[in-house]
């Protein structure tokens, strides 16, 4: 991650402790609404969507669906 918002997104989910699956973010049995998770990042939610693909794709992350 070397841009500024996508950096917000990634330590909010670390900071959190988000769950990336199914292509999209929870926590725990809760799925997070990529706009929710922009606005508490204070970021466009493109940039989430964008961090999630990033993650999933590098295989950063993987995990199963809650």
């Amino acid at each position: 991650m070397t841009k500024p918002a996508q950096q917000k997104v990634h330590d909010l989910i670390r900071a959190q402790s988000l769950i990336i699956a199914q292509g999209s973010l929870w926590a725990g049995p809760i799925q997070l609404a990529d706009l929710a998770v922009a606005r508490a990042a204070g970021v466009d939610r493109r940039i989430v969507r964008a961090v999630i693909k990033y993650l999933t794709s590098s295989a950063v992350i993987t995990r199963e669906a809650p």
